[in-house]
């Protein structure tokens, strides 16, 4: 593949890096007409400059076609390098392989920008459930865990090693619906921008592309039973659409959706524990649902409430 590239940086058996020195160097001839003396001299003698732009445009006909190719080869070398020193620097990261069949499976899988001695890794799998409703208190993990899921997806379907042990995967195409903002320029709220985002995954889905879908806390931007209302039947329609996914939420009625989607459906959470009066994450993703939760605790302890 690297000859491949290499072979692409050529005109003819000329090398890209020649042609652009050639290139270089008629522009530092074009220069000269900073110097008054040596510029009367050539351009009225010899008509410098309309010999330099004949010889510019000739350049541009040999090889102006070839600049965004060129461009393109060094910005795929420029991955490649990045790749190789991804790989290189993190040597317990593993080579994903790429599965045929719609899947997702993650063994010690951890985010790639925690320091190794931070992180705490997580296995997961939608080969049998192919949704997941993630509940879980706050600062619990649930959103860490998300852009876990996220950056070594991405990072596999581009061709570079990740952040876990074992790692199969589908090709999906990647939506999120993540950190989204309101926008004064575009008189924008933060619901409306919501829903735009939903409705663009939800377009992706009709039109039948095998999509892998990451949420986080949707509908933030209305009354409680809208949101619950809205979740429920958003991811009533997502399953309808076989999409693949996980969403994180704190209504824990949610996860009642698992019961009836015949085994589509299953519920995770992340847990805490307070012990001697702290409150202790230990960011170990389980099975079911959440049933401690620390937003009052937490309140409490600051002083923000009584």
């Amino acid at each position: 593949m690297l000859k491949q590239l290499q072979e692409g940086l050529k005109t003819g058996n000329i090398p890209a890096s020649r042609s652009i020195a050639k290139l270089a160097s008629l522009f530092n001839y074009l220069e000269t007409i900073i110097n008054l003396v040596v510029s009367i001299l050539l351009n009225g003698l010899f008509l410098f400059h309309v010999h330099l732009l004949f010889a510019l445009e000739k350049w541009k006909q040999k090889n102006g076609e070839h600049i965004m190719p060129w461009l393109h080869l060094l910005g795929e070398t420029e991955d490649l390098n990045s790749f190789a020193n991804l790989s290189f620097n993190n040597k317990t990261f593993c080579q994903p392989l790429v599965s045929e069949s719609e899947t997702l499976t993650a063994v010690n899988m951890g985010h790639p920008l925690i320091p190794m001695k931070k992180r705490i890794n997580n296995s997961i799998s939608f080969a049998e459930q192919r949704f997941v409703i993630l509940t879980g208190s706050n600062m619990s993990g649930k959103s860490t865990f998300l852009r876990t899921l996220g950056i070594n997806l991405v990072l596999a379907r581009a061709g570079s090693n990740v952040c876990a042990d074992q790692f199969a995967f589908y090709p999906y195409e990647v939506h999120v619906s993540m950190r989204i903002t309101d926008s004064l320029q575009d008189s924008e709220s933060f619901f409306y921008a919501e829903l735009k985002r939903l409705h663009s995954i939800i377009l992706q889905l009709q039109a039948g592309e095998k999509t892998f879908v990451i949420m986080d806390e949707i509908l933030r931007g209305t009354n409680s039973n809208d949101k619950h209302n809205g979740t429920i039947g958003l991811i009533r329609k997502l399953v309808a659409a076989h999409a693949t996914g996980i969403i994180a939420t704190h209504d824990l009625t949610v996860s009642k959706l698992e019961e009836e989607s015949q085994g589509y459906i299953s519920n995770k959470c992340f847990e805490s524990e307070i012990i001697n009066d702290e409150l202790i994450f230990d960011y170990k993703l389980k099975e079911g649902v959440c049933t401690k939760l620390s937003a009052s605790f937490l309140m409490k302890k600051m002083g923000v409430i009584g």
